[in-house]
């Protein structure tokens, strides 16, 4: 073999070589990139349903037959740069607080509200609509845009039944 075919097939091999190496970055750097949103929505979904369970919690051990509260919730205005939503959702059974990034609709997660409490019922306000209580006024809804301002989870309980949902705190 020529010295000119031997230089021509060893700069092919590099290029090829190059460029996988290249692939194989791009692909452990997205790997890396989803790793670290799956995180951040596993977090903002815990956090929310957590806050509920404990309101929740709260309302049911007390002895107060009609009362509301209410939590304001400080959580991130996106997920390494993209919006998401954050969803109150049922299956079955079971109620759970659900993180979805918009842009990246496979990518979700979704936490369990744990209800601890027999004396009381729970209902979650799956719908959307306005609050009104005494001078406090929420507009809730099942599904909350990333981003928006005064975002809280509430509670209010009415004898022996306890709603609870999401919202934003009006003015």
């Amino acid at each position: 073999m020529s010295s000119v075919t031997m230089h021509v097939i060893s700069f092919s091999s590099l290029l090829i070589l190059i460029f996988i190496s290249i692939g194989f970055a791009q692909n452990m750097q997205l790997i890396s990139l989803r790793d670290a949103a799956k995180v951040l929505a596993y977090e903002i979904s815990h956090r929310v349903a957590m806050d509920l369970s404990n309101l929740i919690s709260i309302a049911s051990s007390t002895g107060s037959e009609h009362m509301m509260m209410v939590k304001g919730l400080d959580i991130p205005s996106n997920i390494l740069g993209k919006s998401y939503t954050i969803s109150l959702t049922a299956y079955g059974e079971f109620y759970y607080v659900e993180v979805r990034i918009i842009d990246w609709s496979w990518l979700n997660s979704s936490s369990m509200i744990p209800i601890q409490t027999s004396s009381c019922k729970v209902v979650f306000e799956l719908g959307s609509g306005t609050l009104n209580f005494n001078s406090i006024k929420i507009h809730y809804s099942s599904k909350i845009l990333s981003g928006v301002k005064n975002f809280v989870v509430w509670i209010v309980k009415d004898g022996e039944v306890i709603k609870a949902g999401l919202g934003v705190m009006g003015d």
